[in-house]
Protein backbone atom coordinates (compact mmCIF):
# COMPACT_ATOMS: atom_id res chain seq x y z
CA UNK A 1 0.00 0.00 0.00
CA UNK A 2 0.89 3.49 -0.75
CA UNK A 3 0.58 5.85 1.98
CA UNK A 4 0.18 10.03 1.68
CA UNK A 5 -0.15 11.50 4.85
CA UNK A 6 -1.70 15.22 4.61
CA UNK A 7 -1.56 17.53 7.54
CA UNK A 8 -3.83 21.09 7.07
CA UNK A 9 -3.85 24.04 9.29
CA UNK A 10 -5.82 25.96 6.94
CA UNK A 11 -9.36 25.32 7.48
CA UNK A 12 -9.98 27.82 10.38
CA UNK A 13 -7.35 30.57 11.87
CA UNK A 14 -6.78 29.62 15.12
CA UNK A 15 -4.92 31.37 17.80
CA UNK A 16 -3.55 28.66 20.05
CA UNK A 17 -2.76 25.60 17.86
CA UNK A 18 -1.56 22.18 19.47
CA UNK A 19 0.78 21.76 21.69
CA UNK A 20 -0.30 24.47 23.86
CA UNK A 21 -0.31 24.19 27.46
CA UNK A 22 -3.97 23.22 27.79
CA UNK A 23 -3.27 20.63 25.16
CA UNK A 24 0.58 19.52 24.89
CA UNK A 25 -0.54 16.85 22.08
CA UNK A 26 -2.83 17.00 19.19
CA UNK A 27 -5.85 14.39 20.09
CA UNK A 28 -7.24 13.49 16.56
CA UNK A 29 -10.80 11.96 15.96
CA UNK A 30 -12.47 10.15 13.07
CA UNK A 31 -14.35 13.18 11.33
CA UNK A 32 -16.44 11.21 8.31
CA UNK A 33 -18.20 14.52 7.15
CA UNK A 34 -14.87 15.72 6.29
CA UNK A 35 -13.61 12.95 4.33
CA UNK A 36 -17.45 13.37 2.46
CA UNK A 37 -16.59 16.88 1.90
CA UNK A 38 -13.02 16.45 1.08
CA UNK A 39 -14.08 13.89 -1.37
CA UNK A 40 -16.71 16.63 -3.29
CA UNK A 41 -13.92 19.10 -4.02
CA UNK A 42 -11.77 16.89 -5.44
CA UNK A 43 -14.69 15.47 -7.17
CA UNK A 44 -12.90 12.61 -9.39
CA UNK A 45 -9.16 13.77 -8.82
CA UNK A 46 -7.85 11.23 -6.80
CA UNK A 47 -9.91 8.13 -7.86
CA UNK A 48 -7.43 5.25 -6.63
CA UNK A 49 -7.11 6.91 -3.34
CA UNK A 50 -9.31 5.74 -0.05
CA UNK A 51 -9.13 8.79 2.56
CA UNK A 52 -9.85 9.28 5.45
CA UNK A 53 -9.73 12.45 7.43
CA UNK A 54 -9.32 13.24 11.56
CA UNK A 55 -9.57 16.45 13.51
CA UNK A 56 -8.02 17.88 16.34
CA UNK A 57 -10.26 17.75 19.36
CA UNK A 58 -9.05 20.86 20.61
CA UNK A 59 -11.23 23.63 20.11
CA UNK A 60 -8.45 25.93 19.95
CA UNK A 61 -6.82 23.98 16.90
CA UNK A 62 -7.40 23.95 13.37
CA UNK A 63 -5.23 20.66 12.51
CA UNK A 64 -7.10 17.92 10.04
CA UNK A 65 -4.97 14.71 9.15
CA UNK A 66 -5.93 13.27 5.60
CA UNK A 67 -4.82 9.46 5.51
CA UNK A 68 -4.82 8.33 1.75
CA UNK A 69 -4.55 5.07 0.62
CA UNK A 70 -3.34 3.47 -2.34
CA UNK A 71 -3.02 0.57 -4.25
CA UNK A 72 0.42 -0.76 -4.87
CA UNK A 73 1.18 0.54 -8.67
CA UNK A 74 3.28 -2.57 -9.42
CA UNK A 75 1.75 -6.30 -9.20
CA UNK A 76 3.09 -9.26 -7.11
CA UNK A 77 4.90 -10.56 -10.70
CA UNK A 78 6.42 -7.42 -10.93
CA UNK A 79 7.57 -7.79 -7.18
CA UNK A 80 9.08 -10.98 -7.96
CA UNK A 81 10.80 -10.24 -10.68
CA UNK A 82 12.70 -7.31 -8.99
CA UNK A 83 13.09 -9.29 -5.86
CA UNK A 84 13.19 -12.88 -6.48
CA UNK A 85 16.83 -14.00 -5.70
CA UNK A 86 16.15 -17.45 -8.33
CA UNK A 87 15.42 -14.93 -11.06
CA UNK A 88 17.95 -12.66 -10.00
CA UNK A 89 20.87 -14.84 -10.38
CA UNK A 90 19.30 -16.24 -13.54
CA UNK A 91 19.50 -13.08 -15.16
CA UNK A 92 22.98 -12.10 -13.85
CA UNK A 93 24.23 -15.25 -14.48
CA UNK A 94 23.15 -15.34 -18.32
CA UNK A 95 24.90 -11.72 -18.65
CA UNK A 96 27.68 -13.00 -17.24
CA UNK A 97 28.36 -16.02 -19.29
CA UNK A 98 27.98 -14.18 -22.19
CA UNK A 99 31.24 -12.12 -21.91
CA UNK A 100 32.92 -13.36 -19.04
CA UNK A 101 36.05 -11.03 -19.50
CA UNK A 102 33.83 -8.16 -19.14
CA UNK A 103 31.66 -9.01 -16.07
CA UNK A 104 34.97 -10.41 -14.20
CA UNK A 105 34.82 -9.07 -10.59
CA UNK A 106 31.27 -7.99 -11.01
CA UNK A 107 28.72 -9.41 -8.16
CA UNK A 108 25.58 -10.69 -8.95
CA UNK A 109 23.08 -8.06 -8.01
CA UNK A 110 20.46 -7.91 -5.21
CA UNK A 111 16.97 -7.19 -4.80
CA UNK A 112 17.84 -3.94 -3.34
CA UNK A 113 20.39 -3.02 -5.95
CA UNK A 114 17.49 -3.74 -8.48
CA UNK A 115 14.82 -1.91 -6.60
CA UNK A 116 17.57 0.86 -6.08
CA UNK A 117 18.82 1.44 -9.41
CA UNK A 118 14.94 1.17 -10.57
CA UNK A 119 14.34 4.13 -8.04
CA UNK A 120 17.25 6.29 -9.64
CA UNK A 121 16.15 5.56 -13.04
CA UNK A 122 12.69 6.34 -12.12
CA UNK A 123 13.29 9.96 -10.48
CA UNK A 124 16.26 10.84 -13.04
CA UNK A 125 13.19 10.18 -15.81
CA UNK A 126 11.26 12.56 -13.37
CA UNK A 127 13.81 15.19 -13.04
CA UNK A 128 14.95 15.31 -16.77
CA UNK A 129 13.20 17.77 -19.03
CA UNK A 130 14.32 15.62 -21.98
CA UNK A 131 14.25 11.78 -22.31
CA UNK A 132 17.23 10.02 -21.09
CA UNK A 133 18.61 6.80 -22.65
CA UNK A 134 19.80 3.66 -20.65
CA UNK A 135 21.78 2.50 -23.04
CA UNK A 136 21.69 -2.02 -23.84
CA UNK A 137 25.40 -2.71 -23.05
CA UNK A 138 24.78 -0.39 -19.55
CA UNK A 139 26.77 -3.25 -17.24
CA UNK A 140 24.43 -2.35 -14.44
CA UNK A 141 21.23 -2.40 -16.24
CA UNK A 142 21.96 -5.74 -17.63
CA UNK A 143 22.99 -7.62 -14.59
CA UNK A 144 19.63 -6.22 -12.75
CA UNK A 145 17.36 -6.32 -16.09
CA UNK A 146 18.50 -8.80 -18.47
CA UNK A 147 20.66 -8.78 -21.76
CA UNK A 148 18.99 -5.85 -23.48
CA UNK A 149 16.41 -5.86 -20.46
CA UNK A 150 13.96 -8.17 -22.25
CA UNK A 151 13.82 -10.16 -18.83
CA UNK A 152 11.99 -7.07 -17.30
CA UNK A 153 10.90 -5.54 -20.88
CA UNK A 154 6.92 -5.59 -19.69
CA UNK A 155 7.47 -4.42 -16.26
CA UNK A 156 9.77 -1.27 -18.12
CA UNK A 157 7.35 -0.72 -20.33
CA UNK A 158 4.38 -0.67 -17.98
CA UNK A 159 6.04 2.07 -15.72
CA UNK A 160 6.39 4.27 -19.17
CA UNK A 161 9.75 3.55 -20.46
CA UNK A 162 10.30 2.93 -24.38
CA UNK A 163 11.94 0.56 -25.97
CA UNK A 164 14.16 1.04 -28.85
CA UNK A 165 15.78 -1.47 -31.03
CA UNK A 166 19.27 0.71 -30.80
CA UNK A 167 19.03 1.61 -26.98
CA UNK A 168 16.18 -0.31 -25.17
CA UNK A 169 14.99 1.59 -22.59
CA UNK A 170 14.52 5.66 -22.41
CA UNK A 171 13.52 7.43 -19.34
Amino acid sequence: MHIQLEVDYTVRWESDPCPNSSHPLHHFVHSPWREKRNASVLGNAEPHFETYAFECSSPSCSAVVFVKLRSPVLSDDHVRLLTDRALLNQRAEEVIDSEPARFEGYKKPTPVDVISDLITYLKNSVDQQESKIIKADNKRFILRFGLDGQACKEMLSFLGFKYEVSFPFRA
